[in-house]
């Protein structure tokens, strides 16, 4: 999966330069396969942790922080893997651009609040695990 959405994304690359977008003006979609990468590695980590919880009211928290990230994640997955048509204007071209770069940053910011929830747990001893 993680091959095809490099050969992906290096596509949607060089098809943005046929719209007049420099290489360096679309490294905005190598830093979103980047976070999307993160994310999933996140995420793949995440429900082997709330697999050994017991259930409290913060295993309530981290599974909607958990459910959260999993909805963005896809979100951006397929906003990265969707085919661009040839058609495209300039302004259809930066509103991809701007979706992206918003999807990126939001899933960002739900994995990090993710791992804060989990810190958070930590340093105050909220976790409890199944034997």
């Amino acid at each position: 999966m993680e091959s095809s959405l490099v050969k992906t994304v290096k596509e949607k690359i060089l098809l943005l330069q046929t719209f007049k977008m420099s290489w360096i003006e679309a490294q905005f979609l190598e830093k979103a396969k980047d976070i999307l990468r993160a994310c999933r590695t996140t995420m793949k980590y995440t429900y082997v942790f709330a697999f050994y919880l017991q259930k409290c009211h913060q295993q309530d928290i981290f599974e909607d922080n958990q459910k959260n990230l999993e909805f963005v994640v896809e979100s951006l997955s397929g906003l990265l893997e969707k085919v661009m048509p040839l058609n495209q204007t300039e302004a259809d071209v930066q509103k991809f651009k701007q979706e992206v770069l918003d999807k990126g940053s939001y899933c960002e910011s739900r994995r990090q609040k993710l791992l804060d929830h989990v810190q958070m747990g930590w340093d105050e001893n909220l976790w409890e695990f199944k034997n």
